[in-house]
């Protein structure tokens, strides 16, 4: 009889446990405490990058980093536009036009990690 009564609370036990994980995997919460559902995404407030929840968590756009000659004009990033919108941006003379480069490939050009 002990038997049966132990096989019988653990079973329960299990599927409540396996179904907190199962909701939990649905869902991606963002440094603001944002909580987003698989698929949706969402610019936090004066940021200028956009987060998504995707099956493997958090993914995150950033802005890429221009770079231009000394003729070029730095433009402020607006932080009430919507990524990319938002951006840092850069004028340049019509014959010496800004060039863009990700972060990731600043990071290897300077050995930053």
């Amino acid at each position: 009889m002990k038997t049966k009564v132990f096989i019988f609370i653990l079973v329960p036990s299990f599927l409540t446990f396996t179904g907190v994980f199962s909701a939990i995997d649905e869902i991606c919460i963002a440094y603001d405490d944002q909580v987003l559902l698989r698929g949706e995404t969402h610019q936090p407030a004066n940021r200028c990058e956009l987060l998504e929840c995707t099956e493997r968590g958090m993914a995150k756009k950033s802005c890429p980093i221009p770079f231009g000659h000394n003729s070029c004009v730095f433009m402020r990033a607006d932080f009430t536009k919507p990524f990319p919108d938002c951006c840092l941006r850069i004028e340049c003379p019509k014959d010496k036009p800004p060039r863009f480069i990700s972060r990731n490939k600043l990071y290897d050009l300077l050995k930053i990690s």
